[in-house]
């Protein structure tokens, strides 16, 4: 994590004219919820409304305000500790607003972490299809022809097979037989521990 720069640290002094802690506590937990949302997106907008009349600053300002406490979410949820997030904030940032935020934070960050790894895998590719097929490949110098796997991975973005989405697409892997023993002992230990969750 870093020492955030002057411009994503300047709109948090924002939060100098919330009503309450409980105000800026709160906006940091809705604003990370918003984090991937639209400008036009009816939550965010809301949001904006409603803090920007509470803490009597324009949208603009608080637009601005929901962007930066998402970049120091997103640092912070790398660091742990009240404490150590405080190196988030540059020397000169506003003492009491950098402790304040760095509490704050730090109560909200393992709820935070937890999210973006759930987004994250959420958003990997799922494994639509499988086929393999087995051959030979010519003699070499040694006179000996070898086999081979060549495994066909469909892999698909939201559950659909890659050919009615367009996403992702097939992926061929080849593998020697030592190879393909490896890989099957690999899923038996895999199901195995399925099995004991």
């Amino acid at each position: 994590a870093r020492a955030m720069a002057v411009a994503e640290r300047s709109p948090l002094l924002t939060f100098l004219k919330a009503p309450s802690k409980r105000a800026v506590s709160s906006f940091c937990s809705e604003a990370f919820s918003l984090r991937d949302s639209s400008r036009d997106d009816p939550a965010r907008q809301r949001l904006l409304f409603s803090t920007s009349l509470a803490f009597g600053v324009s949208v603009e300002e608080v637009d601005a305000l929901l962007l930066a406490v998402v970049v120091l979410a997103k640092d912070a949820v790398k660091l742990t500790g009240a404490q150590e997030l405080t190196c988030l904030f540059p020397a000169n940032f506003h003492a009491d607003l950098a402790a304040l935020l760095a509490r704050i934070v730090d109560q909200q960050s393992a709820g935070w972490r937890a999210e973006l790894q759930a987004t994250m895998v959420s958003s990997m590719p799922g494994l639509h299809g499988v086929n393999c097929h087995v051959y030979r490949t010519p003699p070499g110098n040694k006179g000996e022809s070898t086999s081979n796997v060549l495994l066909n991975l469909d892999l698909s973005q939201d559950g659909f097979a890659s050919s009615s989405s367009g996403a992702c697409g097939p992926m061929h892997v080849v593998m020697k037989p030592e190879q393909l023993n490896s890989f099957i002992d690999s899923l038996h230990m895999i199901k195995r521990k399925l099995e004991q969750v």
